[in-house]
């Protein structure tokens, strides 16, 4: 019956099709952001140490590698810390050359120790990690990159691991990963005042992050950056499923996330009522078959049986219709 009415079954499976499909991207985005836990050991423990200014409404801003080093040496709330910098970087030697993110990272950076120690600078220093997106793409998946050099900036890295598909931070994006200590740089008149270091902290079991901020807070106010130009900052440590999410984008995800329900709603009411009017206008037709079909020895329930009949057929056509080529 319905390919008989093809205007009417297109429109339905349209409607049907759009407030379907918009659900699945909002919900996929809320699942994301919201409610996946990061792909990383121990998420409920991990945070990161971020500088402050609250008069300027700032709350993530990057540490100085004097900082980084002060809060590493001096506290107690942590079982480790790591910090990276990251660059813009041209890979070369694999085809067209290519713009790619590079991140310079303390030895500890991941949770396996796949650089060499920290102190070991003259062996990592030419190390280097890559992602699984670029091995995939720049690379052709090789499985024997492991010890080949990469051209990165005109110096060639060995390759000594490929980081898994899912170790991926939206929001620090990253294709090669480089060791590197910041204890030099913490020595320097501006590691005061450059602050470019993303701080991440792991902390001891059954702290707290409230007691964890205090502690890194009054290590920070002890250092003569704290109070440049007169200005007061400070620590502020956000936990790592909260770094993707503000409390503003939060609550703007949640009441998308409503309003295009409410839009599915909608839509499956608008093809009820057309379906109603469509049957409507087959009253008479239902009266006469009432009138004939006892007559016939056929129950009168069978013509409401084809509108069942009809309505599940729309079902079925959405379901090929998602589950075809």
């Amino acid at each position: 019956m319905l390919r008989k009415s093809r205007g009417f079954t297109f429109t339905v499976i349209v409607t049907l099709g759009l407030g379907i499909g918009l659900n699945s991207a909002i919900f996929s985005m809320v699942d994301g952001l919201l409610l996946r836990e990061p792909a990383v050991n121990n998420p409920d423990r991990i945070a990161m140490v971020a500088v402050s200014n609250q008069a300027k409404g700032w709350d993530r801003l990057p540490a100085s590698p004097l900082e980084f080093k002060s809060w590493r040496e001096q506290n107690q709330v942590f079982e480790d810390m790591s910090a990276s910098r990251y660059a813009d970087g041209i890979l070369t030697g694999q085809g067209e050359p290519e713009n790619v993110v590079t991140a310079r990272v303390t030895a500890n950076y991941f949770s396996l120790r796949t650089f060499a120690s920290e102190q070991d600078n003259v062996t990592q220093k030419f190390q280097a990690v890559i992602s699984y997106d670029l091995w995939q793409r720049k690379f052709g998946a090789d499985a024997s990159i492991l010890g080949k050099a990469v051209a990165l900036n005109g110096q060639n890295y060995a390759v000594i691991g490929v980081m898994p598909p899912q170790f991926k931070f939206v929001f620090f994006p990253c294709d090669i990963w480089i060791p590197g200590s910041f204890e030099a740089e913490a020595l320097l008149p501006q590691a005061r005042q450059s602050r470019t270091l993303s701080v991440f902290a792991l902390l001891k079991k059954g702290v707290s992050l409230k007691t964890a901020q205090t502690q890194i807070a009054a290590i920070f106010l002890r250092l003569p950056s704290a109070s440049p130009s007169g200005e007061r900052l400070g620590v502020n440590l956000v936990p790592i499923r909260d770094i993707a999410v503000n409390k503003n984008t939060h609550t703007a995800v949640l009441l998308l996330m409503w309003i295009v329900g409410f839009v599915l709603l909608i839509a499956c009411t608008n093809i009820a009522g057309m379906f109603l009017a469509r049957y409507a206008g087959r009253q008479t037709e239902f009266v006469v078959r009432a009138a004939l079909e006892p007559a016939a020895g056929v129950s009168f329930g069978n013509s409401w049986l084809n509108v069942s009949c009809s309505l599940l057929e729309v079902g079925v056509s959405r379901c090929s219709h998602r589950s075809g080529p």
